[in-house]
């Protein structure tokens, strides 16, 4: 059976959230399921490199478990339906 590449790059989120004790990200591309992020040093960023093949996908961080902050650097939003918003992210093909 012939195998479909579906390209794909790693996509680096970041986030500068110095008070935080936990960050996590959540979006179509985990299923919705939060996925933690690393905390860098102590500068007060968060960061997580994921492998996003290409597409349109929503997302939030999740912070302290249970607070949900849309990217403040992405400017596409949506409503999502639950009175919050998410970000939107198109990932395009690299040449």
């Amino acid at each position: 059976m012939p195998r479909c590449f579906i390209p794909s790059d790693a996509h680096r989120f970041v986030i500068y959230q110095p008070g935080a004790k936990q960050v996590a990200i959540t979006g179509s591309f985990t299923k919705w399921k939060a996925v933690p992020m690393n905390k860098t040093g102590s500068s007060g960023y968060w960061e997580i490199t994921l492998d996003l093949p290409v597409g349109e996908y929503r997302y939030s961080y999740i912070l302290e478990g249970d607070r949900q902050l849309a990217d403040p650097t992405v400017l596409t939003r949506e409503q999502d339906d639950f009175g919050g918003e998410n970000s939107v992210l198109e990932v395009t093909r690299q040449t």
